[in-house]
């Protein structure tokens, strides 16, 4: 039998695009949820168009997903203490 992305063209299976980007199944599920991507489902497995990721690569270069990154408050910090031991 040939593979899927053989049988459906320019679909590719999602978990495996998502481990050719080094990314983890629980990133890859949040993708999902908060619908940066859009998979299809066929018999219960996901798929992602070739289509689909080239809007999403093209999302990301225009920064629709960025944020600012968030930094430690400074009474979060805490300095340490130096205790002379002699």
């Amino acid at each position: 039998m040939k593979p899927p992305e053989h049988i459906f063209g320019t679909l590719k299976p999602f978990g495996q695009w998502v481990k050719e980007c080094g990314w983890s199944a629980s990133y890859a599920w949040r993708l999902r949820q908060r619908r940066m991507v859009t998979t299809i489902n066929i018999a219960g497995k996901h798929y992602i168009s070739a289509d689909e990721v080239e809007r999403f690569l093209a999302r990301a270069r225009e920064g629709q997903f960025a944020k600012t990154p968030r930094m430690p408050s400074a009474r979060l910090r805490t300095t340490p203490s130096v205790t002379a031991s002699l």
